[in-house]
């Protein structure tokens, strides 16, 4: 349970002062990063599915495609976490905000000069002799690592951000929760629901990276609601 509840704009506080945060700034800023969470996370829980089936052509349904698939996937959200925790902690939420800036630039620059998303190549088949673990690793880290490595960790991101303002709900965000576990529930069932059955394997790469574009859009607009708003008291 909450220690208190958010007031609504322009209520007073117990000690009769009006709570920080309030009005329209506090309310886009609500909405900004709920948007922000929403869509990471989509992306997140899209991207899993959707690249394991990219892959099934060159190295098929074993059981070593798919343990080497999860491997990657928490292994890279492992890192993400402890990016989140080393930098906000050295930095600070206000400057690690324009880090985290860049590093979900970084994917989308890449998707820019080389295409979105898309079917690895045949060169990355692996021979029928080989072991195709590390080679699966392998692409996965060139293909997907930097941008799930992103996603995974905006996240956490933009709760620690909200947490360095003034907003009422600074220190109990469970609206953000909220926006986590739809954007979740939508990529887990979306994907197999409605991606796979309407979008070919290069559809489905387009739309994830033209999302992946609007996650960059997000991070840029909260990064600078961050540093317009007023700190934490």
């Amino acid at each position: 349970m909450p220690a208190e509840l958010p007031l609504e704009s322009g209520q007073a506080t117990k000690k009769g002062a009006p709570r920080k945060g309030t009005g329209s700034g506090g309310g886009l800023l609500m909405l900004l990063f709920s948007a922000t969470i929403f869509i990471s996370a989509a992306l997140l829980f899209l991207v899993e599915p959707m690249f394991a089936k990219f892959i099934l052509p060159l190295f098929g349904s074993t059981p070593a495609v798919w343990t080497g698939s999860m491997l990657f996937f928490q292994a890279t959200l492992l890192l993400a976490y402890l990016y989140v925790h080393a930098t906000t902690t050295w930095l600070g939420a206000r400057k690690q905000a324009w880090l985290h800036l860049a590093v979900v630039s970084l994917p989308l620059i890449l998707f820019l000069l080389s295409g979105p998303l898309a079917v690895p190549s045949d060169e990355w088949a692996p021979s029928s002799q080989a072991n195709p673990i590390f080679l699966l690793l392998g692409l996965m880290l060139v293909a997907i690592g930097l941008p799930f490595f992103a996603i995974a960790a905006t996240n956490p991101l933009v709760q620690r951000w909200l947490a360095d303002t003034d907003h009422p709900s600074a220190r109990d965000p469970y609206f953000l929760y909220r926006a986590s576990n739809l954007g979740s529930v939508i990529g887990l069932l979306g994907y197999p629901l409605v991606v796979e059955r309407e979008f070919t394997l290069a559809t489905q790469g387009l739309w994830w990276s033209i999302g992946y574009g609007l996650l960059v859009v997000l991070v840029l607009v909260s990064a600078v609601m961050l540093c317009l708003s007023e700190p934490a008291q």
